[in-house]
């Protein structure tokens, strides 16, 4: 009956569609019938620091790609794309892009049996570029950290929504700037296999 179990999980074929993609083992471990996700979602940034350039709140998009290698942890690489203006002291300066290219995070996962909703808290790092906005300033670029927390809903086995807040911190050399520290809130649409 044990062998039976395990086929179902490694095909996928579990009794609950709903839920994420590990099923445990008998013997304590766990297995995934798909262990990878791609997503696509809105992002937008707020800043609770001083910085430069002065921008204000932007929007945009980010593209995923992640690989759950156990029921605790997973790791995640980002490319994201914001448009955002500038304020106050740079007021005028409008059309300033802010890109994460790539970012990698190691997320830990709360709730490890199955389950419609996955919350989890990430840490990582990326490598930030600011481009030049309406007054030609130049490209800013360096390495930041993050980290955040989110929360997974799966609508089924193979489809999931999600959101999540990220604070970060990027020091960026070039083009006047002096850092970027951003509180982002995103979401996510998933398909895993």
């Amino acid at each position: 009956m044990k062998k039976f179990f395990a086929f179902l999980a490694v095909f996928g074929l579990q009794s609950s569609v709903f839920g994420p993609v590990f099923a445990a083992k008998s013997d304590g471990g766990a297995h995934s019938a798909g262990n990878y996700t791609i997503g696509i979602g809105p992002i937008g940034n707020v800043y609770v620091t001083d910085r430069r350039p002065e921008m204000s709140p932007g929007v945009g998009a980010l593209v995923y790609f992640d690989y759950r290698w156990s029921p605790e942890l997973s790791t995640t690489a980002s490319v994201m794309m914001l448009v955002q203006d500038g304020t106050d002291a740079d007021r005028g300066e409008n059309n300033i892009v802010f890109m994460g290219l790539p970012t990698f995070d190691l997320k830990y996962y709360f709730i490890t049996n199955p389950s419609r909703w996955d919350p989890y808290a990430a840490v990582g790092i990326g490598y930030y570029i600011l481009t030049a906005g309406s007054r030609g300033r130049g490209v800013a670029s360096g390495l930041g950290a993050q980290a955040g927390v989110g929360l997974d809903y799966y609508l089924s086995r193979k489809l999931s929504i999600g959101t999540a807040a990220y604070f970060r911190s990027a020091a960026l050399l070039g083009g006047g700037s002096t850092g970027n520290f951003p509180l982002s809130f995103l979401g996510n649409v998933g398909f895993h296999f």
